[in-house]
This record gives C-alpha cells, structure tokens and sequence, in this order.
C-alpha cells in the first residue's frame, strides 16, 4: 500500500512540475544573443537518429532551423552531443 501512495505522489509532484513549467513566461534575450535549442530522435529498428535545431534571437524569432539525418554508431550521450555540436555550428555560421 505505501508503494501506491509513493507513485500517486510521484505522478502527482510531475504533473504540478510540469504544470509549473507551463506557465513560465518566456523573457527576451539581450541583443545579439541567440538561443540555440537541439532535439535528438532515435528510430531504434532502423539505426537511425534525427537531429533537430532550432537557433532563435533575442526576439525570439526563428532564423535557423534543420534537421539532419545520420547513422547511430554510438550511444545516446555521443547523439546528444551531436546534436549541441551541429547547434553551435549553426548559430556560429548566422548573421544576426
């Protein structure tokens, strides 16, 4: 019965972090500042990740966005830090 009452607790504590969350208001950038968000997706039967970016300005809007397809050779850690990489390399290569 505590096992129970621990995982109501549990699943409830999410739901109000991620209620939480919601209602974050977004606050611009300083000027000249990007924001640089990255996503990986894994097709596990296909040995196939997509990487996401999306580079954003200090009005929040979008002045990159790409997706790339690559082949999994390595764990989760090494697709993420793909992904961060191609996220720089994308803010660095934009005229903002």
């Amino acid at each position: 019965m505590d096992a129970i009452k621990r995982l109501k607790k549990s699943r409830q504590s999410f739901a109000e972090n991620k209620l939480s969350k919601m209602h974050q208001k977004w606050s611009s950038l300083p000027p000249h500042v990007v924001k640089v968000q990255v996503d990986v997706a894994i097709r596990c039967n296909e040995n196939i990740a997509d990487l996401g970016v999306v580079v954003r300005d200090s009005d929040n809007k979008i002045i990159v966005a790409a997706i790339q397809q690559i082949q999994v050779g390595g764990d989760v850690k090494y697709l993420a830090v793909e992904a961060i990489k191609r996220g720089f390399q994308a803010a660095r290569n934009t005229e903002f």
